[in-house]
C-alpha cells in the first residue's frame, strides 16, 4: 500500500509523518525505525532492512506553501519479482542518469503474519488521528474520480500526467542491447535512446539475407524518432514491413521482430 500526506508544511513533517508510520506499525507489533532521509526498516539478527521508501515535495500553490509526504510500504510482495525489476542485466541495460543505492527488503507479512492492507490502513489512520486531530473532532471526505477530476488543479494536473512528454519526454539517456535467436538467424540490436526515444542503433545478425539487415541498420540510422515503448517499434517496424514488402519470404521474420521487441520493451 502506499499513503500520502499533503499540508501546509510544519516544522521537521518528515520526522513527524514518519513517528505516525512507526506507531502504526507499533500496533501491528512490528518495531520500525527511521534511515537515512527516506527509509523506514526494520533490524532483524543485526541485520537492516528496508520496508518503506518516501518522496517529499514543498511546492508554492495559489493558496500558500504545501508539503507532500508520499510513502510506501512493503507488506507481501513477491521478492524475487521485485528484484528482476529493479536489477535488470547490467550488460543488457546501460543508464546514464542517477545511480540508485541498492537495499535489502523485507515483507512484513514475514514478521507479523496478522497484518494485511486492511489491517495496517486501520492502524495508519488511527494513529494519524491520534497524533495529529488532538482529541477534536475528524471530519471524513471520500472523493471519487469523477468528482476529482472536476477540480480543474486536478484535472489540468492529471491530463499533464497523461502526456507522453511527461511520462518518458525526461528519461535519462541510457543504451540497451537486445539479443535473441531466430529459427532464420541470431540477431542483435544496440539502442542508444533519450528523451524516451531510440535516436541510434546497430543492428549485427547472421543473417542468410544481409539486406533485411541492411534495411534495419537504415531505419535506425535516418533518426526517425521511434519512441522506445510498443508504438514506438511499431512504427519502426511497419517500416520494416513497408522497405522489404517486395520480398514476401522475409513477411514471417518481421512478425518475429515485432513479437519480440514489442516483449523486450514493455
Amino acid at each position: 500500500p502506499s499513503a500520502s500526506v499533503l499540508e501546509p508544511p510544519k516544522e521537521d513533517f518528515k520526522t513527524i509523518n514518519n513517528q505516525i508510520i512507526i506507531s502504526a506499525l507499533e500496533r501491528l507489533g512490528v518495531n520500525a525505525e527511521a534511515s537515512g532521509r527516506n527509509d523506514l526498516q526494520v533490524v532483524e539478527g543485526g541485520d537492516a532492512y528496508k520496508i518503506s521508501g518516501s518522496a517529499y515535495k514543498l511546492k508554492n500553490e495559489s493558496d500558500g506553501l504545501r508539503s507532500l509526504h508520499h510513502g510506501t510500504m512493503l507488506l507481501d510482495v513477491d521478492t524475487e519479482a521485485l528484484g528482476t525489476y529493479l536489477t535488470p542485466d547490467s550488460l543488457k541495460l546501460k543508464s546514464k542518469g542517477i545511480s540508485s543505492v541498492k537495499s535489502r527488503v523485507k515483507n512484513l507479512k514475514l514478521l507479523s503474519p496478522q497484518i494485511s492492507h486492511i489491517a495496517f490502513t486501520e492502524a495508519l489512520e488511527s494513529e494519524f488521528v491520534k497524533q495529529r486531530a488532538g482529541g477534536k473532532e475528524v471530519r471524513y471526505l471520500t472523493v471519487s474520480e469523477k468528482q476529482a477530476l472536476e477540480i480543474p488543479r486536478v484535472k489540468e494536473v492529471y491530463e499533464s500526467s497523461m502526456d507522453w512528454d511527461w511520462r518518458f519526454g525526461s528519461t535519462p539517456a541510457f543504451s540497451v542491447e537486445l539479443r535473441t535467436r531466430f529459427p532464420w538467424a541470431i540477431v542483435q540490436i544496440d539502442l542508444d535512446a533519450k528523451g524516451g526515444k531510440i535516436n541510434n542503433g546497430k543492428v549485427y545478425s547472421d543473417c542468410l539475407k544481409p539486406e533485411f539487415i541492411d534495411h534495419m541498420n537504415t531505419l535506425l540510422a535516418q533518426g526517425n524518432g521511434y519512441t522506445y515503448d510498443k508504438e514506438g517499434i511499431q512504427a519502426f517496424i511497419e517500416d520494416l514491413a513497408n522497405m522489404t514488402s517486395g520480398d514476401p519470404s522475409t513477411s514471417e521474420w518481421v512478425d518475429d521482430l515485432r513479437d519480440w521487441l514489442v516483449e523486450e520493451v514493455q
